[in-house]
Formats: C-alpha cells, sequence, structure tokens
C-alpha cells in the first residue's frame, strides 16, 4: 500500500535528488521550492515517487510525475495518477491535462491505459542534454464525467 504524504517546500530537497534521478534535465531544489510558493501547486510523495500538479480553478495540470529507476514497475505512478483523478472529482476539476516526451514510451502506454486522450503535439519541446530536441504529446482527460 502506498504511504502517500502531501509535499510542502520541507520536500523540495529530497524531491530534487529524485528528479535526478529520473530526467536528463532536473529541477533544482530552488525550482522546486519557487513551485511550492506559489498557491497553487500541491504535490505527493511515496518512497520513490512523486506527482506535482497546478490546480487552478477547475484544471490541473500535471507539472511531474516521476518513478526513480529502482522502484519502477511497481505500479507507484498508475498510484499517484488514480489518487490524482480522486483528487479532482473531489474538488470539481473538470479536466486534467500534461506533456509527455515523445519517446517515453512507458509513460505514454500508462496515460493511455489510464484514459488519457492524445490531444496534439508540440514540436522541438524538450532540449536535451546533447542539445538536440524532442517532441511532447499533449494528453489531457476529463473528470467530470
Amino acid at each position: 500500500l502506498m504511504s502517500l504524504c502531501e509535499m510542502s517546500n520541507l520536500h523540495a530537497k529530497a524531491a530534487a535528488t529524485l528528479h535526478q534521478t529520473a530526467f536528463e534535465k532536473s529541477w533544482s531544489e530552488q525550482e522546486f521550492l519557487n513551485l511550492f510558493s506559489l498557491n497553487t501547486t500541491k504535490g505527493w510523495m511515496d518512497e520513490g515517487s512523486l506527482l506535482m500538479i497546478s490546480h487552478v480553478l477547475d484544471e490541473i495540470e500535471i507539472l511531474t510525475i516521476l518513478t526513480h529507476p529502482d522502484f519502477r514497475g511497481q505500479g507507484k505512478a498508475k498510484a499517484l495518477l488514480e489518487h490524482l483523478i480522486s483528487y479532482a472529482k473531489e474538488n470539481n476539476v473538470t479536466k486534467i491535462f500534461l506533456e509527455v516526451n515523445i519517446e517515453n514510451q512507458p509513460a505514454i502506454s500508462l496515460y493511455e491505459k489510464m484514459g488519457f486522450i492524445k490531444t496534439g503535439v508540440r514540436k522541438n519541446y524538450y532540449k536535451m542534454e546533447d542539445g538536440t530536441f524532442r517532441d511532447a504529446l499533449l494528453y489531457r482527460i476529463l473528470t467530470h464525467i
């Protein structure tokens, strides 16, 4: 069972450390602190996984979701998304949206399995460490139905 805790600025250092394990271009502790200074930011963390969102009125944008490589394949990201969808329904959110690197097949598969619909592409959205770019796929799910 997940032991989800709601994140605050106290989690910024741990979040930054975890983010480094999952993404080539990771967020710093300061970037997490900046996000937590906004009252629209919410986040949940479990051992080896985290989810951060921006919640404005009836919309949620997933800012980041990740699982540490050592914890992948255990359903942690799925559990975080299920928690988010429950949170959305409880808070009268009508849609959740996100973007994902076109090469992140495990994430894309999970979003599609969870009912997210592809709504578009952002060309060359992600700049990689080697200077090349990757497209972002845009997804959304309607939660008020």
